[in-house]
């Protein structure tokens, strides 16, 4: 699940950008400063903690993403989605 929401928060900062997510093509090509926290939100072991905390960021980075997109869906997802990071499931 984790990797699926990492998939699309690139897939949607790569059509931000005009890059071609396809298969990773593009994805190089993002800012420096947007790879590094996709990098940051990864786990770095598998323990409930790691993946709780990977789950967290990768449920803000996406929730930041849609907000450039789309600001009244963000907030609509915003109480749901950090709810559902903060029971850890």
């Amino acid at each position: 699940m984790l990797d699926e929401l990492r998939n699309q928060i690139i897939a949607l900062a790569c059509a931000r950008h005009g890059l071609n997510p396809w298969h990773g093509r593009e994805v190089d090509r993002l800012p420096s400063a947007e790879l590094a926290a996709l990098a940051d939100a990864r786990a770095s072991q598998v323990t409930a903690a790691a993946l709780q905390n990977s789950q967290r960021q990768l449920i803000d980075l996406f929730l930041a993403e849609i907000e450039l997109h789309d600001p009244s869906r963000a907030a609509r997802l915003r109480e749901p989605l950090t709810a559902r990071a903060q029971d850890g499931r």
